[in-house]
C-alpha cells in the first residue's frame, strides 16, 4: 500500500531502549520484498509480525552479524 510514491510509516520498538523508532521506508520495502508479508496487514499473525520485526532489525544493524544498511540505528 502505497501512496503517492511514498510508504505509510512502520513504527517498531527499538531493542535496546524500547522506544518508539520508525523503520526507514527502504527497509520496510526490503523487508517486504524479502518476507513475502504486508507490513500494512492487520490480519498479519503473531509468526508473521515477528518475522517482519526480525527483518527491520536485522537491517537496521541491530544484530552483530548483520552489516547494517543504516548504521547511524547501531
Amino acid at each position: 500500500m502505497e501512496t503517492g510514491g511514498s510508504m505509510i510509516p512502520v513504527f517498531v520498538d527499538d531493542p535496546n531502549t524500547w522506544t518508539t523508532i520508525q523503520v526507514p521506508p527502504e527497509i520496510v520495502r526490503i523487508c517486504k520484498d524479502f518476507t513475502l508479508l504486508d507490513p500494512y496487514n492487520d490480519n498479519n499473525t503473531v509468526s508473521e509480525k515477528l518475522r517482519l520485526i526480525d527483518c527491520y532489525w536485522y537491517n537496521m544493524g541491530y544484530y552483530d552479524s548483520a552489516p547494517p544498511l543504516f548504521p547511524l540505528f547501531k
